[in-house]
């Protein structure tokens, strides 16, 4: 399924994004195959096993929600840092977004705009070194699209064409 395609805007406007899967969304509307998905599927169900195995790998950064989605080792970074989440004025930005790409480091970002509210309290000055340590270690790669990877039970690892193909 493509970016824009019109099959992904159909499943789109018919169950929402597939990046919400969760039970407690459940309506009457929904097919049987949607509640069955999200039931096995969604937030609480054994850890959440089926999102916790997707991970993307970053290419134009584009794609990728900054917060809200698996690029750094495996975390939503949203989860691992929620007071610098609450203070964020980016909060649905993509990692493009907040990337300041440059020549200085090969693939890499020299610079993160991240905006905040108001001043930081000295320990939330603590979270944000702690977070721009982490994604400084990602490896930057603006020759491609980002793509979605899926760890399988065999460990092997999946690539899902440009993050929508399942």
């Amino acid at each position: 399924m493509s970016e824009n395609g019109l099959w992904r805007d159909i499943l789109d406007a018919r169950y929402g994004s597939w990046r919400s899967i969760d039970g407690a969304l459940i309506q009457r509307n929904q097919s049987t195959w949607w509640k069955d998905l999200c039931q096995i599927c969604g937030k609480g169900a054994q850890d959440n096993w089926f999102d916790s195995r997707f991970q993307w790998q970053l290419g134009d950064e584009w794609c990728v929600k900054f917060w809200k989605d698996r690029w750094v080792k495996g975390q939503i970074l949203k989860e691992t840092f929620p007071r610098l989440y609450l203070i964020s004025q980016c909060k649905d930005s993509l990692v493009g977004d907040l990337a300041a790409l440059g020549k200085i480091r090969s693939g890499g970002c020299y610079r993160w705009n991240l905006v905040w509210r108001g001043e930081r309290f000295e320990w939330e000055k603590h979270l944000e070194v702690q977070l721009l340590d982490m994604i400084s270690k990602v490896q930057l790669n603006t020759e491609g699209q980002d793509r979605l990877l899926w760890e399988g039970n065999d460990q092997k690892v999946y690539t899902l064409k440009y993050g929508y193909n399942f």
